[in-house]
């Protein structure tokens, strides 16, 4: 085996394992939005992440705002997703409030959740909205972190996930 089949063998076995880790999270996806409720996420975390879609649902920013971490949430969303906001609890009441003013949600749903560790949980939705001037709608895929709090399960994060 010469040096140039040593070094290309172990890229060889990574594109590979790349590929196939693709093919098995996208079976997993179709197959999670039968059952989005991973038993490893706490009843507490399920409750909040239903409230959260329900207030996107209804377009309700006090709702999401009540649901932020008391240290404050990491924005991403709307036209531009690759700009990120580090915004505290007061500030996000203002953001969903004018977020919601220009979009109308037309669905929140999740395709899985789960937990990432023993004190958060992250869960991928789908977000379907229009602008409030426009006929077609836009779809964005959407990390949602939650973490454990005094005060319970509280949202820490919302950004759009590149490629939809």
């Amino acid at each position: 085996m010469n040096a140039r089949s040593a070094v290309n063998g172990p890229r060889r076995f990574r594109s590979a394992l790349v590929l196939g880790l693709a093919v098995l999270l996208t079976a997993g996806a179709a197959a999670a939005r039968l059952e989005p409720a991973d038993p490893d996420v706490p009843i507490e975390a399920r409750r909040v992440l239903e409230q959260l879609a329900q207030a996107f649902t209804d377009g309700d920013h006090r709702a999401v705002a009540d649901l932020v971490h008391p240290d404050g949430i990491r924005l991403g969303l709307g036209p531009d997703p690759e700009r990120i906001s580090e915004l505290t609890a007061a500030q996000a009441h203002y953001y969903f409030k004018a977020l919601f003013q220009t979009r109308q949600t037309l669905s929140f749903e999740y395709l899985r959740h789960h937990a990432a560790t023993g004190d958060r949980v992250l869960a991928r939705a789908v977000w379907r909205s229009r602008g409030a001037n426009q006929g077609t709608a836009d779809m964005q895929r959407v990390l949602v972190t939650l973490a454990r709090h005094e005060q319970g399960w509280r949202l820490t994060e919302l950004t759009a996930l590149r490629g939809g």
